[in-house]
């Protein structure tokens, strides 16, 4: 896309993961197989640097939430019922 992509991990079944800043809709995308992109909704708001695991299990991400023990800490999140 003309917008930066960084931080692209990848699922054995070939999913992107990446970070974008397409607009108002900063965050962590997935781009599939077919070519759908789509902006994942994880709970809690800011998330970067994506690092998906091999299965698409779970997802490992650096964030500036509020909870953390400093300015930016790593989160996981764990795919359940098709949503983070």
């Amino acid at each position: 896309s003309p917008q930066g992509e960084v931080f692209v991990s990848a699922t054995r079944s070939g999913d992107l993961y990446f970070r974008s800043d397409r607009g108002n809709a900063r965050g962590i995308y997935r781009a599939t197989r077919d070519g759908n992109v789509e902006l994942q909704k994880i709970p809690g708001g800011d998330a970067s640097n994506p690092l998906i695991d091999r299965k698409g299990n779970f997802l490992i991400f650096s964030s500036t939430r509020p909870g953390g023990l400093g300015g930016t800490d790593l989160w996981v999140t764990f795919r359940e019922n098709g949503g983070w």
